[in-house]
């Protein structure tokens, strides 16, 4: 399988629907189940060694017992899958195996392992959320980072399914070091797995805790979508002076995340992370956090995505671009406006080629020139610090086009975030009120 081939795109959906359908309804009979996810994902390894494949194949009568080797013998872990363990499974499974074996190429088995990830997703709805990251949601990530000089490092503080390790080793090319880290023992062998089918070498550890602030390493460039409002546990510790912009509360490490990837930075490195918009106006010590990051000229851009890429929920997000805090002559933080860009499909909403192409054009502009388009702006520093330090790009750009029309979905993205400062305000009035009666 070494010899490289065309894709065929259509043959490789048709593999993956036969694979969520009629060849694993035995799997899947009474739901959604990871464990066959995680089957599919080291066969499709193993399809790509074609020694191991080979010894596969032809055992179809012993076939369940055979793939059982071959993942311990691949680094794998048999006996999490139950499904192993029952003989009875062998003809189901010699299905599926019949069926990933028509995938003829390495290129085509990655990209069967790419719509696998996807298709997975969808099915999985609001459990998809631990699992992966869009496929244009990583690319609107890399249009931005992609500019400039090209970095020879790379890192996740939290990986995932590895697919933003995949996507940017791609960009990167041969000799970059990739890194990636994960927080349950699952992701970790997912990440390595994903990256293994697309020849991409790397090291993934395990980690229990959130990573200290003080950095484990300076790479060219990090790429994260961490989960949201997670709250600490462990050993973290939050103590003033541990942290160069600010404790950040223990109930929500939004932007624990971010000061993180901006101390992993490298000099000249690029970070971009995905974060939800309540991190961009939330009050308290997240405010006092934004605060010292724009005065430090860390925050490079402010990107706002449309609601609905992420099969787990339909809340809009953003992407933070960062930078190691700059000695020079800021000229303040780029703002980028794409809640708009999104198109709808029958399994969700994406940005389309077109709107990366927009995102990546503002970028591009301001970068090159201090030329701004229709879906950015610039406010100064001084324009931040008179807005509090509230980073949502809408807010600046009504600003400079104050009779644009508003669609739904933006009026509805400005009504939740009402809501959500509201209901900060009501707890911080609930708080106060109880020191109040004691």
């Amino acid at each position: 399988m070494s010899e490289p081939a065309p894709i065929d795109r259509g043959k490789v959906q048709r593999v993956v629907d036969e694979l969520l359908g009629e060849a694993g309804a035995s799997f899947l009979r009474t739901g959604w189940s990871p464990d066959y996810l995680a089957l599919l994902q080291e066969l499709l390894l193993l399809r790509t060694r074609p020694a191991e494949w080979q010894d596969i194949v032809p055992e179809y009568s012993l076939i369940v017992s055979t793939v059982a080797r071959k993942i311990a013998e691949a680094g794998g872990e048999p006996h999490r899958h139950a499904l192993l363990r029952d003989h009875g499974f062998d003809d189901v499974l010699s299905g599926v195996v019949r069926v990933i074996d028509r995938l003829s190429s390495e290129q085509e088995v990655a990209a069967a392992y790419d719509t696998l990830l996807e298709s997975a997703a969808v099915r999985q709805g609001p459990r998809a959320a631990d699992v992966f990251t869009p496929p244009s949601v990583r690319a609107a990530m890399l249009a931005v980072l992609s500019q400039g000089t090209r970095p020879d490092s790379l890192y996740d503080p939290y990986c995932r399914s590895g697919e933003l390790l995949v996507d940017a080793a791609a960009l990167l090319g041969p000799g970059a070091t990739v890194h990636g880290a994960a927080m349950r023992a699952d992701d970790v062998r997912s990440s390595y797995v994903n990256l293994a089918v697309h020849s991409v070498p790397a090291t993934v550890g395990l980690r229990t805790e959130f990573p200290e602030p003080t950095a484990l390493g300076r790479f060219g460039l990090v790429l994260a979508n961490p989960p949201f409002s997670m709250k600490a546990r462990g050993s973290i510790a939050f103590a003033d002076g541990r942290w160069p912009f600010g404790p950040p509360p223990a109930r929500n490490l939004d932007l624990a995340w971010i000061q993180h990837v901006v101390l992993s930075l490298a000099d000249g490195g690029r970070g971009a992370v995905v974060m939800p918009h309540g991190a961009a106006f939330r009050s308290g010590r997240e405010r006092d956090i934004r605060a010292a990051l724009v005065e430090s000229g860390a925050i490079d851009c402010l990107i706002s995505l449309p609601g609905g890429l992420f099969a787990a929920t339909s809340i809009p997000v953003m992407i933070w671009v960062l930078r190691p805090p700059q000695r020079t002559e800021r000229r303040g933080v780029l703002m980028v406006d794409a809640s708009e860009l999104g198109t709808r499909t029958p399994r969700g909403r994406r940005l389309a080629a077109p709107a990366v192409a927009a995102i990546a054009a503002a970028y591009r502009a301001w970068h090159a020139d201090g030329a701004l388009t229709e879906i950015s702006a610039c406010p100064r520093t001084d324009e931040l610090r008179a807005a509090d330090y509230q980073l949502v790009p809408a807010r600046y750009l009504d600003s400079i086009a104050p009779h644009a029309t508003v669609g739904v979905d933006e009026l509805q993205r400005r009504l939740s975030a009402l809501e959500h400062r509201a209901t900060q305000a009501d707890r911080r009035l609930t708080e106060v009120l109880k020191g109040w009666t004691r």
